[in-house]
């Protein structure tokens, strides 16, 4: 995947967010099977190359689907600690399972 298949909008990433913050207990438990998220390298390196960029900042997110999908939404942070809301803005993690190594020791 690259940039452009990674990046969303603020209005996405909100959404994405307020799902994980307002899912009832019940649903956020049936998350749990997701173990780890990737993403390409591009995109992450074009959210750190902004101007001012001196940190990342992943927030949990719940894409609504027929089987909700538990994910991140990544967000470049400044020098003060606040979030670049009018920049870049990442989701599309590739989640694990499926896609992960199986003899990974931080899986086992």
């Amino acid at each position: 995947m690259s940039l452009k298949e990674h990046q969303i909008t603020l209005e996405e990433g909100a959404a994405l967010t307020k799902n994980f913050r307002t899912l009832p207990l019940a649903q956020l438990a049936s998350l749990l099977n997701t173990k780890a998220c990737s993403i390409a390298k591009d995109a992450l390196q074009a959210l750190m190359d902004q101007d001012g960029c001196v940190s990342v900042r992943f927030y949990f997110g719940v894409e609504l689907k027929l089987v909700p999908n538990l994910t991140l939404v990544a967000v470049g942070v400044d020098s003060n600690g606040n979030d670049i809301t009018e920049g870049i803005i990442l989701d599309r993690f590739k989640g694990c399972p499926p896609d992960y190594p199986e003899n990974s020791p931080l899986i086992s």
